[in-house]
Parts: structure tokens; C-alpha cells; sequence
């Protein structure tokens, strides 16, 4: 499966002549894609599109609660249309980008928690929007350069997403948000909120309503994004996430093959788990075990997108599944990403203040706070207290966490980790809020993805109608008996093995990142402190030459490293 591209311009002032229109069409002519629609104030390149009354959708989009995508035959079969950006999120959902006209000028709308990106530029007389850097620069758009103080911030707050990227003068439409472009001017709007669905009035009375929807949702985003027949390779870890993924796909007699990779150390091998779902499951599984020596460090994951997003040691996990997907036929590699995430895996008394608040008839704080203190390993007295601190001071408002170490102080002054999701309706519970912060942050596995990769990265989880189901359940309502993600654990107790579902422990690379780091210090240090990052001052050179000294990797420095070898990687390949 090959993602869907496009490019755009929307007319800010005066109409598009013939001379803009054949140019625009000499560039749709060069990148191979077709004209699907042009007028005097938008014109649309694709590579496929469902056409509308007045413009035309990019990529997939399926009505409420249905698999089958929407095709141009049956949207005009289908009573009233999808073309206005309200009605387009509320009754439907997708991995899509949607064009249309408005009452002053034109939109295009990025579905929420779509993985089709959507980044625009500013010309003199039209704004230009294309699915990816490289088809931005192929309609008119500026030569990309990297703005390094957006690259500290980014670095400060990696996964969140306000619209900026990490190249001057390219923005990013969020998921749900609609860019409007008129004689007025460049007007931006979002059309999908958490707190739409988070509100007290939708939420779940019981588990078992919560976890049957839960499921429903769950089955609905993965098996209507791979077809039937067509072949697929599954990145199985043995954690929760993955296993209930691939559970949906089985239950729909979807092909698939799984794929784990297996480190040296216990803490990170969970080939055993692995290996419970796929005879549970009766799927064949290809384990392959991870190489230090398949990672080059100065190979950026992300090298074509705006920010450096990629983590470079998945570079032996993409390579097995590329090699695998070769041999099988497959044209999508799908994951479990986002999972912790949209599933509420809080690591904060929040959700005991939310059960104190709640108190109905299946709230149960004594409960969730011991749940709480088992998984963090303190007394429950402690949660207890914190709890009761949290409560007396009623602080609802989600803090996104800012990480400054090994950065300059000077780039990363004025950091700003704000979004229009903080701001918290009165009366919502703090571990609610929580839930919408975490929520925002899975929405960066979408953004995450490279669009012209090929075979195509999906992570089904983050999609609108599982954070959908997930922001009706009451945060308290996720944790019992230790154990966190309960309600999914309920979802697909029939469908996975026992030790799979009810296991506490969880896998980790560190063992593996920590490992790469000392094999590849040598390398490091010349790279990071001579490099672009040091010489335009983003990191604090002296701070990682202390991170690199010689001897083993300590604390969980490593992964910070690991994160600036990337931005450094991905910076030079925008020369």
C-alpha cells in the first residue's frame, strides 16, 4: 500500500489567471500527480481522491462505526455530504485530507489523529499545502532550512504538536484542524475536541460497557485499514498493545505475519509473550534478533520530514520487517504504537483524586490507589496522601513535561509547551486532564511517520474512534489490581492468552540503547560536539561531552544522547 500524495494552493487575495494554473499544472505533471480539481481559488493535485460538490477528500474516509471506506459512488449515493469540515469530523472518520469550500474562501481539514500529514508555506498570493517537504518545494515552496531555535523547543518538548516544525517557515496542520485561506487573510480552526467526548455526560457507567465499546472501536480502526487479501507484517513486542492488535486482525481472517525482534538482555526479550499470542493465535511469527551493528547513527530515520522524529535504532527493526515484507508480499507494516497512550497509562495519583471526586457507583478510590501504589512500588499510604494534597489544592490543568537537559539555555528560552487541548473545561477532574495531555502526545506516532515510505508504517490505535471510546472512560476506570489498561485487558481476555493479558512487567530497549551508546561513543563525540547542533547552539556542548565520557552508560542519559545523534543526523541531511 502506497500512502496517498498531494499538493495544493488556496488563493489569499487575487484569483488564480491561466498563467498560475498552467504552472501548477506543469509541477502536477512532474511530481505524477493528476489534476482532480481547479478553479479561480483552489487548485488540487492527487494521486487518488474522492471528488466532492466543492473540492475533493484525500486518502480514506469511513462513516461513523463502518470499515468500508467511502468511495465517490457511494458518497453520492449517501444522503446529504461530507464536504463540510464539522459535519466531516463529527460523523465520520479517516486517515484523510479533505479540501472545500467556505463562506469567504477555501479549507482543507486534516482528519484527527490522520497519519496523511498536511504541511503548508506562505506565498506572495497563495498559500501552498502538500503531504509532504518534498511535494512543498515541487509547487513553489521556499527551500527548506532548519530553524534551530524551533529545533531546541522541539528537543525541550519532543512530542508536542502546536503546528510548528523544526524548518523555517513550514507549518503543519494538526488532526481535526482546518487551515481557511480567503482575501481576509490565512484563518486556522480546529473541528475536533478531546473535551467533546471527555465531558462527565458521556462517560461510561460501568467496565463493561467501557470495555465492549472499547473493543468495538479497537476492531473497527484496525481491520478497515488493511483489506482483505492483502497481506500485512505485524511488529509483535508480546506487550498488551500489540497483541490486542493483532487479536482484531485475526478475528477478521486478515493476513498477516508477525515479526518480534529479540534482545540480549531479559529486561527487553519478550520473545516468550511473542510467541503465546502467535500459537494463541495461530499467525506465523519471524523472530530477528536486534544487531547493534544494523544501526548507523548518522542515518536519520526522519530524513524527509520536518522534524526529527525518527529513533534511529528502529532502524533494525524497519530492516527486518522490510526484508520480511519482501518475501511475504506485504505492503503495510503495522504496530501497536501510540497504545500507552491513548489507553490512559498514567504514572500519577490523578486518577485516585478523580475516583475521590466520582465516588459513583463503580468508583472505588481505595481501590485505585492501591493499584496506584502497587505499579510504582511506594505504600499506599503515600498515594493516599498525595492524593488528598492533589485534592485540597484542585489543580486540573495538565503541565506538559519540559525536558532541558544537555540543551543550550539560550535556545531554549521562551519555551512554550502550550496547546489549546489544556485548556481544561471547569469542573474536569485532574487525571482527565492528564488523559488529554497523554492523548496529545500519541497523536505524534501519526506525525511521526514518513509518507513516501514504502512499505508503509501504520499504528492503528491512534485513530478517532478508539481515543474516541478511550476519552469516555473515567481515568480511575483503567487501573485494578495493579495492573493498568484493565478495560482492554477485559476487551480481549477471549481472544489472547491469559499470560499475555494479565502480565505487569513490560519490555524495554534500554538495555539495547545503552549498549549502542557505549559501542558508539567514539563516534559520538566528534559528531555531537563539532557538529551543527554545537556549532548553532542548541545542546550545551560541555553537559554532553560530560555525557559521553569514557565507561559505561548511566542513568537514562543514553536515550537523551541517542535523541541528539538523530536531530544531528537529521539536521545534516538538510544541508
Amino acid at each position: 500500500m502506497i500512502r496517498p500524495a498531494f499538493a495544493a494552493w488556496l488563493a489569499r487575495s487575487k484569483p488564480f489567471g491561466a498563467g498560475e494554473q498552467a504552472l501548477f499544472s506543469e509541477a502536477a505533471g512532474r511530481a505524477g500527480l493528476g489534476l482532480c480539481h481547479v478553479d479561480d481559488r483552489m487548485m488540487i493535485a492527487a494521486s487518488h481522491t474522492i471528488v466532492t460538490p466543492e473540492g475533493c477528500i484525500v486518502g480514506s474516509v469511513f462513516r461513523r462505526g463502518e470499515t468500508t471506506s467511502l468511495t465517490e459512488a457511494n458518497l453520492r449515493a449517501s444522503s446529504g455530504t461530507v464536504s463540510a469540515a464539522s459535519e466531516l469530523t463529527r460523523d465520520h472518520w479517516g486517515d484523510y485530507v479533505a479540501f472545500g469550500t467556505s463562506r469567504d474562501g477555501r479549507y482543507a481539514l486534516r482528519a484527527p489523529f490522520g497519519s496523511l500529514p498536511c504541511y503548508w508555506q506562505e506565498a506572495p498570493d497563495h498559500v501552498v499545502l502538500a503531504s509532504s517537504v518534498r511535494l512543498l518545494g515541487a509547487f513553489g515552496g521556499s527551500a527548506p532550512a532548519v530553524d534551530w531555535h524551533a529545533l531546541g523547543h522541539f528537543l525541550a518538548a519532543t512530542d508536542l504538536r502546536n503546528g510548528r516544525t523544526c524548518l523555517r517557515g513550514v507549518e503543519e496542520l494538526g488532526g481535526g484542524q482546518a487551515i481557511e485561506v480567503s482575501d481576509r487573510g490565512i484563518h486556522l480552526e480546529r473541528h475536533w475536541s478531546p473535551w467533546s467526548w471527555a465531558d462527565r455526560s458521556q462517560a461510561f457507567d460501568t467496565r463493561d460497557a467501557a470495555a465492549e465499546a472499547l473493543a468495538r472501536a479497537i476492531d473497527i480502526a484496525v481491520v478497515s485499514r488493511l483489506p482483505v487479501g492483502v497481506p500485512a507484517i505485524l511488529l509483535l513486542s508480546g506487550g498488551l498493545d500489540s497483541s490486542v492488535v493483532a487479536a482484531a486482525l485475526a478475528s477478521t481472517g486478515r493476513r498477516f505475519t508477525c515479526l518480534t525482534m529479540v534482545v540480549a538482555d531479559a529486561q527487553g526479550d519478550e520473545r516468550d509473550h511473542a510467541r503465546a499470542v502467535a500459537h494463541h493465535l495461530d499467525v506465523p511469527l519471524v523472530e530477528v534478533v536486534r544487531d547493534p551493528r544494523q544501526v548507523d547513527l548518522t542515518r536519520p530515520l526522519a530524513r524527509r520530514l520536518p522534524r526529527p522524529t525518527g529513533a534511529q535504532f528502529r532502524q533494525a527493526t524497519f530492516a527486518a520487517a522490510d526484508d520480511l515484507a519482501r518475501e511475504t508480499g506485504s505492503a503495510l507494516v503495522i504496530d501497536g504504537g501510540g497504545g500507552d497512550n491513548v489507553f490512559c497509562s498514567l504514572q500519577s495519583v490523578a486518577p485516585v483524586v478523580d475516583a475521590l471526586l466520582g465516588m459513583g457507583r463503580e468508583s472505588r478510590p481505595i481501590a485505585t490507589a492501591a493499584s496506584i501504589a502497587r505499579m510504582a512500588q511506594v505504600s499506599l499510604a503515600a498515594v493516599l496522601a498525595r492524593a488528598g494534597v492533589r485534592l485540597v489544592t484542585r489543580r486540573a490543568a495538565y503541565r506538559w513535561p519540559v525536558d532541558h537537559s544537555l540543551l543550550d539555555p539560550g535556545v531554549i528560552d521562551g519555551v512554550d509547551p502550550s496547546h489549546p487541548w489544556f485548556e481544561v473545561p471547569r469542573g474536569t477532574p485532574p487525571g482527565k486532564a492528564a488523559q488529554v495531555g497523554l492523548l496529545l502526545a500519541a497523536m505524534a506516532v501519526a506525525d511521526g511517520l514518513d509518507p513516501d515510505r514504502h512499505p508503509a508504517l501504520l499504528s492503528p490505535l491512534v485513530s478517532q474512534p478508539v481515543a474516541e471510546a478511550a476519552l469516555r472512560v473515567p481515568s480511575w476506570m483503567w487501573f485494578e489490581e495493579g495492573r493498568n489498561r484493565v478495560l482492554v485487558r477485559r476487551a480481549y481476555a477471549a481472544r489472547l492468552p491469559a499470560s499475555v493479558v494479565g502480565r505487569r512487567s513490560k519490555g524495554t530497549p534500554t538495555g539495547f540503547l545503552a549498549r549502542l551508546i557505549e559501542k558508539e561513543a567514539d563516534m559520538l563525540r566528534p559528531f555531537l560536539l563539532d557538529g551543527c547542533l554545537a556549532i548553532h547552539g542548541v545542546i550545551d556542548r560541555a553537559a554532553v561531552e560530560a555525557a559521553l565520557a569514557p565507561g559505561p552508560a548511566r542513568d537514562l542519559r543514553f536515550a537523551r544522547l541517542l535523541q541528539l545523534a538523530d536531530a544531528e543526523a537529521w539536521a545534516r541531511s538538510w544541508g
